[in-house]
């Protein structure tokens, strides 16, 4: 089951179909996102689609301030996902959708915020650690 609920599906297409008859740009859309890698691109429409935006005060670093910039050639990182964002815009303008951001500079602080709050945590699963034991020929017992 792709849903928690009949009433998150109902909410779900409610949402989608203010898409409806925009079906080649919202696949190009995405397809951009799933080509860059770019995660927050899709999530920047979603929040779109919902009206409402996000708080001023969540709106204050463009993208590129927050992503973590390789050591080898930064500034060339730093082009590339201003294209990559530039593109995103450009195919976002495609879209009738009740809440576009005015300008790239405000959509690059959207999809800024998406990304300063995206957490990521990783861990082990517990059994990963009574495996190692057991390699180490400690039994997994101790």
């Amino acid at each position: 089951a792709w849903y928690c609920s009949e009433a998150c599906v109902a909410e779900q297409r409610q949402e989608l179909a203010m898409l409806k008859g925009q079906e080649p740009q919202v696949r190009a859309f995405v397809h951009h996102a799933v080509e860059v890698g770019v995660p927050f691109f899709p999530i920047a429409l979603k929040v779109l689609l919902k009206g409402s935006g996000l708080l001023p005060s969540l709106l204050q670093r463009p993208y590129w301030e927050c992503v973590d910039l390789p050591e080898e050639n930064p500034i060339a990182f730093l082009e590339e996902i201003k294209g990559d964002l530039l593109a995103s815009w450009e195919l976002l303008q495609k879209l009738d959708l009740p809440c576009k951001p005015d300008s790239l500079e405000a959509y690059s602080r959207l999809v800024g915020s998406l990304c300063l709050n995206a957490v990521a945590v990783k861990y082990a699963h517990p059994l990963i650690y009574y495996i190692q034991e057991v390699d180490q020929g400690r039994g997994g017992d101790e």
